[in-house]
């Protein structure tokens, strides 16, 4: 990214290399190495979750509001005793959260599918062309490390601590509460398979699971309600007000996406179409393929795919960022690393250098101004 940004700078307009009216209150970076390290992440969402982390909910448009609140506390709660600069902090907290979805997802993967399956689940997300969001000062890596170890301690029926990782989850992005959606499968079979009856209620073992079911949808909802508390718009206000954003239904958005290839194709459009359907599609696989059918991922990915085509943009491409929010959907990852485990070394090699070669490709793109999620 610093590469591309230094390749590219000499031929850019003036009003992209260091425009305050961007940027708000933070600081311009304009000399090496900040701008080429630090600067070249300031982009679209970017630069609101450091504005956020910066000034507080109270000194921004109210159109901020949509973003969750965690995030920007850990950036703030890391610049400010260590004296860092925003944007470092921001990447330090997002590289911790990488290398912990990275663990967890490995964690997940190997135990339904094996090491070598594992692996290659690592590597199907890593080498993913949006991968660097995961890096950068988003909430995509924050929410998935949060997620992935709510399901692994799940799996490990220590609902308590799910409970807790799903709350916080649900304070960084507004989707968490509906992993209890997900994970109530998980907690059905538990009980199902012990010595638990629906006729004699054991609540020494049925607190903790109800406790971990409630307390991610306890988390989302308390933000919801600070908010109001605190005066800003609704979230559907917000929506329709200052991100252009109109709530519908899913067949309605993803018709709208695909006519805008037909009628206006550019890189924007075609990228968050092709994800709709990718993922879309790995979906029906996780339902048709016994080895791959696991209720509590199948519910994970179609709420978390609702949730995404609920709404259509009226001011960008319609599934605006689409390309970015299914980085979180982690059972699709591991469908195809368990599938890439299972073949030759020409596909592995293959799918890695298309991948990954599109990674460059975005991330460079993504520095230029390009919007790709």
């Amino acid at each position: 990214m610093a590469a591309a940004w230094m390749a590219a700078r000499p031929y850019l307009l003036p009003i992209l290399k260091a425009n305050p009216e961007f940027y708000g209150k933070l600081p311009l970076y304009t000399g090496l190495p900040g701008e080429a390290v630090l600067g070249v992440w300031l982009r679209w969402d970017a630069v609101h979750h450091m504005n956020l982390a910066l000034r507080g909910y109270f000194d921004v448009s109210p159109g901020d509001s949509v973003f969750y609140p965690l995030y920007a506390f850990l950036v703030r709660g890391l610049a400010l005793p260590f004296r860092l600069d925003l944007v470092l902090s921001g990447l330090i907290v997002s590289t911790l959260a990488s290398f912990t979805t990275l663990v967890f997802l490995y964690k997940i993967a190997d135990r339904f599918y094996g090491s070598q399956a594992a692996r290659w689940s690592v590597a199907a997300l890593a080498v993913y062309p949006t991968a660097f969001f995961l890096l950068g000062p988003y909430t995509e890596s924050l929410f998935l490390a949060l997620t992935l170890a709510a399901f692994w301690f799940a799996y490990q029926n220590r609902w308590l601590l799910v409970g807790g990782l799903g709350f916080f989850a649900s304070l960084s992005r507004g989707p968490g509460l509906y992993t209890s959606g997900a994970l109530a499968w998980t907690a059905y079979q538990q009980l199902s398979q012990s010595e638990w009856s629906w006729k004699r209620l054991q609540f020494r073992r049925l607190l903790p699971i109800l406790a971990g079911l409630s307390l991610p949808i306890l988390g989302g909802i308390a933000f919801l309600a600070w908010k109001t508390w605190a005066g800003f718009p609704s979230l559907v206000e917000v929506m329709r007000t200052y991100t252009h954003w109109v709530v519908t239904d899913p067949l309605t958005s993803l018709s709208r996406a695909l006519l805008a290839c037909l009628h206006t194709p550019n890189l924007e459009v075609i990228l968050e179409a092709t994800s709709a359907l990718a993922f879309l599609g790995l979906t029906l696989l996780l339902i048709i393929n016994r080895r791959w059918r696991r209720p509590e991922w199948i519910l994970y990915m179609a709420l978390n795919m609702g949730v995404f085509l609920s709404r259509y943009s009226t001011y960008a491409s319609p599934l605006q960022s689409i390309g970015r929010y299914v980085l979180v959907l982690f059972p699709a990852f591991i469908l195809i690393g368990d599938w890439l485990s299972r073949r030759g070394k020409g596909i592995r090699l293959a799918y890695c250098i298309v991948s990954s070669t599109l990674l460059v490709l975005f991330s460079s793109l993504y520095v230029l101004g390009w919007f790709i999620g």
